[in-house]
């Protein structure tokens, strides 16, 4: 997705990509050089970058309620790179990936160009930066159970020798 047309978007609100796990509506409230921040009723402040973005569709009605000074009144963390973005949040929670396989929740421990390393229950994962879609960070925003974080666990399948 393009920087100037996500940039003449600030304010209004959108839905980002049609559907799945990281379609999410709300406002954008600032781009940057790599991705950019959208304020969502669901889970906050979340920032995507720029080339994962599928399509972005304009609601002419002001659906969240939300008044231009209300808008401006959020705070987010303004940095031009992406890698900065990151860096700037170590050791704090976040949650990386709205849905699905990818997504992962828990501490980042440190952060690069090529990789980010988040400490999440008992695993430490390594993860490419380029693969991240998007990312919001402080508390929790739902809870999983253990259930159902054992069901999300892909285990290998095993095969019978012939």
């Amino acid at each position: 997705m393009n920087r100037d047309l996500l940039r003449s978007f600030i304010g209004k609100t959108v839905k980002i990509d049609r559907g799945g796990h990281e379609s999410s509506t709300g406002f954008i409230l600032g781009t940057s050089n790599s991705h950019f921040a959208l304020n969502t009723e669901k889970d906050g402040i979340v920032y995507y970058q720029y080339f994962h973005i599928k399509s972005l569709t304009e609601y002419p009605k002001n659906e969240l309620g939300l008044s231009a000074d209300e808008i401006e009144q959020y705070e987010y963390r303004e940095h031009e790179d992406f890698t900065d973005l990151l860096n700037s949040s170590r050791h704090q929670w976040v949650r990386i990936n709205r849905g699905g396989p990818e997504k992962i929740e828990g501490i980042l421990e440190d952060a690069n160009s090529d990789f980010v390393t988040v400490i999440s229950k008992e695993e430490v994962v390594h993860l490419a930066t380029f693969h991240i879609r998007s990312i919001s960070f402080g508390e929790k925003y739902e809870t999983v159970s253990e259930e159902e974080y054992k069901s999300s666990y892909t285990r290998p399948v095993r095969r019978k020798r012939k």
